[in-house]
């Protein structure tokens, strides 16, 4: 009799570490509201969501509440397309950062809130880059998965994630750099003013600018 209670006060422990552990890793969601301040309509979204359209979302969305621990991607197009953005925190106005009115997918970032590896968010070989706005890949980030000739959305960046391909970045001065690797500091690229835009070099003509207006970022 003795032993059988063992079992059950055993099996009971099990039931109730599984739950526990289950709740630790269950998603609390992102909630999505249709004003600033976190007012208006709103959605909880707990997984991925590739098309807003469906819940009369589609760039509509004027505040986001990201719980504690949990990191989001937002992207301006369905299907992650577009530009996208990764964060970590709840934002009250979307305008202040550029996304007001533009979110029209949104998925979990895998692994938390750190921005390095992006968990789900594809492999490094992609050919795309993410933009900084502090250095050593800290801040508020962009994903650039194409040819970007205005990075006016990006802000100031500092710091740049190769995540595959060879760039070139230009400033507005019409200086540039190729860039391969990461680059925790920007300022060392060179350049004398703001960024202007990102280009994948890969396989392509790199257009008629004169050499030294050019530099390669080596680490």
């Amino acid at each position: 009799m003795k032993r059988q209670m063992a079992v059950v006060v055993a099996l009971c422990m099990l039931g109730a570490s599984v739950s526990a552990q289950s709740r630790r890793y269950e998603s609390r969601g992102v909630t999505v509201f249709t004003n600033p301040d976190f007012r208006g309509d709103s959605v909880t979204f707990r997984n991925d969501t590739p098309d807003l359209r469906g819940y009369g979302l589609n760039d509509k969305v004027s505040s986001i509440d990201v719980p504690n621990g949990e990191t989001w991607e937002i992207c301006q197009d369905v299907n992650y397309g577009n530009r996208c953005q990764v964060i970590s925190g709840s934002i009250s106005n979307l305008r202040e950062m550029g996304w007001n009115d533009r979110i029209s997918s949104l998925r979990r970032v895998a692994g938390g809130t750190s921005n390095r590896g992006w968990g789900g968010l594809g492999s490094r070989n992609s050919q795309s880059l993410v933009f900084f706005d502090r250095t050593d890949f800290r801040g508020s980030s962009t994903l650039v998965t194409s040819d970007a000739s205005d990075l006016s959305f990006a802000g100031r960046p500092r710091s740049v994630e190769v995540r595959g391909g060879s760039w070139e970045v230009c400033d507005r001065s019409g200086r540039c750099a190729t860039v391969t690797q990461d680059v925790s500091d920007l300022s060392q690229l060179g350049l004398r003013d703001r960024l202007r835009s990102a280009n994948l070099l890969n396989g392509r003509n790199r257009g008629n600018q004169n050499s030294n207006q050019r530099g390669t970022w080596r680490p």
